[in-house]
């Protein structure tokens, strides 16, 4: 008896990717109409600005709302936020979150238009 498989049937699987793959035409076709509600730009972005975040990151923040401070403070326990030369080092190596305005102060530097989706 001969190992070798009939070449008139078609194997199970190519008998299930067939359909799959036909159906799959008219995205061949004309891609450009099914991209259409794609073609605005988006930027991804993780925010994260909350009192538990600021206090792990231990930065000084020193224009937030008493109510964000004293949520801070709360948050912290005895954890006390770095003063001086090692504040500066910290902040200048991106170590530190950045609050929502300088978030908008950075996307406007780069010139990020304001219609672009931001998720």
């Amino acid at each position: 008896m001969s190992q070798q498989r009939d070449s008139t049937q078609k194997p199970r699987s190519v008998k299930l990717v067939t359909p799959l793959y036909a159906s799959l035409a008219p995205w061949r076709r004309r891609p450009s109409s099914f991209s259409m509600p794609y073609q605005n730009f988006f930027l991804s972005l993780h925010l994260r600005f909350e009192p538990d975040m600021v206090t792990y990151s231990r930065c000084e923040y020193p224009n937030l709302s008493a109510s964000f401070v004293a949520a801070i403070k709360a948050a912290g326990g005895d954890k006390k936020p770095w003063i001086g030369e090692i504040a500066q080092s910290w902040r200048k190596r991106g170590k530190c979150p950045l609050t929502p305005n300088e978030t908008v102060l950075m996307l406007q530097s780069l010139r990020i238009p304001t219609s672009t989706n931001i998720y």
